[in-house]
């Protein structure tokens, strides 16, 4: 068994897996006793068989078609050996000091299953939001898609689920890390299985997180492991396709953990959300031509969302 499996989805991250697969080898130099597997979601740009190419060490599973990140990761984990499995996104950067501070602080602390580091978005200073969470409400929920989260990014009301009201900066228990990048031990997944499938993609890190501490497992945020994500390249692609995503996962999420009345707050807070959401985008057409079709487009999308929230 290998001290340590790095996973990576791919799916049409072109350039950007390669520089991303050149940080990690990099990293990973203090441990030869180490493999990397990517699971490729039947990417289209030759992304994959460049890797390869490159990287002769990298161990490829090719998908036939797009199976999501969760059931790509699962696909990963059942061919993994290490003892701990390090998830990493196709467009981060780590080094070898964020690495082996996450790998010293899971030696010292065994009741955390899982761990994750501090990711700076791509300027290098910016702290993601996503790397360290609590538990959403449909109130959270809201403020998210109605940008009260980005107008407020430290309002413990309006920024509660990102924790945008503490620093990051010293290390602390969490209930939810994010997907982009984290530590997990062999043995937990070996008790609560892999991610749910259910999850396309979005979400599907919370719900995971959320099994782990249910049983009784902790789940840590590391101030010392810096990583930088340079953002989401594959999800770009994807756009509307996104959005659906993402309302159907936190709409599992509450089918998941919450009851009735949790449901049916979160079906209202995403709807008002995306009809906010669609209100702005008809405003910033006022007495800009130029942008009036796009715009249109654009509040149309939303407001369609507006509605799937109540029937997905």
């Amino acid at each position: 068994m290998s001290e340590l499996s790095v996973i990576l989805v791919n799916w049409n991250a072109g350039a950007e897996l390669l520089n991303t697969l050149s940080a990690l080898y990099q990293a990973l130099a203090f441990l030869p006793d180490s493999e990397v597997i990517l699971v490729d979601n039947a990417s289209t740009d030759g992304s994959a068989q460049a890797a390869v190419q490159k990287f002769p060490a990298l161990k490829v599973i090719y998908n036939s078609t797009n199976l999501g990140f969760g059931a790509a990761n699962n696909i990963g984990f059942a061919q993994a050996q290490g003892r701990c499995i390090l998830l990493v996104n196709p467009d981060l950067r780590i080094t070898s000091a964020a690495l082996q501070a996450m790998l010293d602080f899971m030696e010292t602390h065994p009741q955390a299953g899982m761990c994750g580091p501090k990711v700076l978005e791509s300027d290098g200073v910016t702290i993601s939001p996503w790397c360290a969470r609590r538990d959403p409400r449909p109130w959270d929920i809201f403020c998210e898609y109605a940008f009260l989260t980005r107008l407020f990014p430290t309002h413990p009301g309006f920024a509660r689920y990102v924790m945008g009201d503490w620093d990051h900066a010293s290390n602390r228990e969490v209930n939810a890390l994010t997907g982009a990048c984290l530590l997990v031990r062999r043995e937990v997944i070996e008790q609560v299985s892999g991610f749910d499938e259910q999850f396309f993609m979005y979400g599907e890190d919370i719900d995971w997180c959320r099994r782990i501490r249910r049983r009784g497992w902790q789940v840590w945020y590391v101030a010392a492991a810096e990583v930088q994500h340079e953002g989401a390249h594959s999800t770009r692609q994807i756009d509307d396709h996104g959005s659906r995503w993402s309302l159907e996962s936190y709409l599992r999420y509450f089918r998941t953990w919450g009851s009735g009345f949790e449901l049916l707050r979160a079906r209202l807070a995403l709807s008002s959300g995306n009809l906010v959401r669609a209100l702005i985008w008809l405003a910033t057409a006022i007495g800009r031509p130029r942008q009036f079709r796009y715009a249109v487009q654009r509040a149309t999308h939303y407001f369609h969302y507006t509605l799937l929230a109540w029937i997905a």
